[in-house]
């Protein structure tokens, strides 16, 4: 049947005057379409060990557009074979400035039609609409920041925030993006400033710029959450793995040592996740203090939600700052110390004063527990605080719940301590997406800038997943995975004032182009009032 299939497809040919024996010869390009200039350019870059990615970024930055593809059949055809798996050091090394100099950052001309193609920003430039729902350049602007000649205040913290937003761990460590102008377009620039730059910004910062900076985005924030009920709050140690160190020393759970690094404490919303805070300038004299710190920062910043209840560990703070908690009518949960004392008194207490009790609405292991609840008075603490004992709770020894709040159910508060370790989750999350172990200063105040971005790139992806149904308690990283790590076509069409934005095919893209905040796209004023619009690519 098969040669019964050939012989008629030859008939078919000879009757419509085709020769199946000698075809015409295929007609098309004799020779490539790229410039014999580009090829040579691109030759050269390969020679230094960059990938197809590196290529484009620098083609890119010189507004030289070809496609990944394209790049790597000049490559094979030019005899390169695929790169090998290379070492963070040899990246390192192949994307340096003495490889190739990135182009002078400057303000972005839209006054001309231009096109693009950017790697990293595609995805980035998604959330332009939501940083316009926040006003984060009127926060930014009223916050103090300082501003140069060449880069307003505005550009340079756009700058640094895009980097926390897609996952850059360090600034000196791979400068790619100094050349994506996706990335640049984020910031209103041609293209991020260099690390230098930005490392010397950093330093021209204050405390004080960014906790007036974290208030005001919190306080935009506020009208997309509901009033916090609870607050976790936390103490991270960030290292710092430099030879030459002078900071003190703090014990890393996750390492299990002493480390030399800088403490940092986080206050997280437990019901949506939000980092409400957090001061990177905590030292052994003040870290009983740092509560007092916080609580001066809500009611000094204007936060417009009040203070309901803190939940934190036992080491947080001394008794005598619970007594002025106390007064200040501010409820706390936290655990009390175990002394020898303690511990011979829970020995004493009989079997039948233990009661039983069993958690509801909750996914948890140990359900049913045996609780021993009483009225004890604590140092330096005026009146009596409500303790509650736990056991049956799976630790070996049982828990003490200390507490002022003395007319909220037994389970509900200790559901409410249980939820503690969410902010330990929320801490990890900050370590593995925003990188926040990856310390590359021992300059407090510059670890403090880095801090309070950090804590407004996840507040922005918290944000961002509010919109996206199914998708409100994934973590940033999946955040970034699925919606914003994306490449993207720009075209700047200035006589009709509208940036198209050309993403690439992806699975989870129409979820996110059918977001509200998607739909409500209005014109970014910082942009000479253009309109941002979105399209998916009909190729890939």
């Amino acid at each position: 049947s098969y040669v019964k299939k050939i012989f008629y497809s030859y008939v078919n040919q000879i009757k419509n005057n085709i020769n199946p024996f000698f075809p015409p010869p295929k007609t098309g390009p004799k020779k490539p379409r790229t410039d014999i200039d580009i090829i040579s350019q691109i030759i050269e870059l390969r020679k230094k060990g960059n990938s197809i990615t590196d290529i484009r970024a620098v083609l890119n930055s010189q507004n030289i557009n070809i496609s990944l593809v394209c790049i790597n059949d000049l490559l094979i055809g030019e005899g390169f074979d695929r790169l090998q798996r290379r070492r963070r050091a040899d990246k390192q090394i192949c994307s340096s400035p003495s490889a190739y100099d990135a182009p002078k950052c400057k303000n972005i001309d839209l006054k001309e039609p231009d096109s693009w193609h950017t790697t990293k920003g595609g995805g980035l430039l998604c959330l332009l609409p939501l940083l316009e729902q926040i006003q984060i350049n009127k926060c930014i602007e009223n916050s103090g920041y300082p501003s140069t000649q060449q880069i307003s205040n505005i550009q340079y913290i756009r700058s640094l925030l895009a980097l926390k937003l897609i996952e850059n761990k360090r600034y000196g460590q791979d400068d790619v993006w100094a050349f994506d102008r996706g990335t640049g377009l984020f910031a209103y620039l041609k293209n991020l400033p260099k690390n230098a730059s930005l490392s010397a910004y950093a330093i021209k910062t204050t405390r004080k710029m960014n906790r007036k900076f974290l208030s005001l985005v919190n306080n935009k924030l506020s009208s997309y959450f509901a009033e916090p009920a609870d607050i976790n709050l936390d103490f991270v140690a960030i290292p710092h793995w430099g030879d030459l160190s002078v900071l003190e020393k703090n014990w890393k759970g996750s390492k299990n040592k002493v480390l030399k690094s800088i403490m940092a404490l986080l206050a997280q919303n437990p019901d949506n996740g939000l980092l409400l805070y957090g001061d990177a300038g905590i030292k052994h004299e003040n870290q009983n203090d740092a509560i007092l710190e916080f609580i001066d920062f809500w009611k000094g910043e204007h936060i417009d939600a009040p203070l309901k209840c803190l939940i934190f560990d036992s080491k947080f703070t001394i008794y005598s700052n619970l007594n002025k908690l106390n007064k200040d009518n501010v409820k706390f949960i936290t655990l009390r110390r175990r002394g020898k004392n303690i511990l011979a008194m829970i020995d004493n207490i009989a079997e039948c004063d233990w009661s039983e009790i069993k958690l509801k609405n909750v996914k948890r292991k140990y359900r049913n527990l045996k609780i021993f609840e009483s009225k004890v008075k604590l140092t330096d603490y005026e009146g009596e605080v409500r303790q509650i004992l736990v056991t049956d709770n799976g630790r070996e020894k049982p828990a003490l719940i200390i507490t002022n709040d003395l007319d909220t159910p037994t389970e509900v508060i200790i559901i409410k301590y249980a939820r503690r370790w969410l902010i330990e989750k929320g801490i990890q999350e900050q370590l593995e997406c925003f990188h926040l172990n990856n310390l590359s200063s021992s300059i407090v105040i510059k670890v403090d800038l880095d801090l309070t971005l950090t804590i407004i790139a996840n507040n922005i992806y918290r944000l961002l997943a509010s919109y996206l149904p199914g998708y409100e308690k994934c973590q940033a990283k999946t955040l970034f995975n699925q919606f914003l790590d994306n490449s993207a076509r720009i075209d700047i069409y200035p006589d009709i004032k509208e940036i198209h934005i050309s993403l690439l095919k992806k699975r989870h893209l129409p979820i996110l182009l059918d977001a509200e905040f998607i739909k409500l796209t209005s014109n970014i004023n910082y942009l000479n009032n253009f309109t941002i619009k979105y399209f998916i690519r009909n190729t890939s």
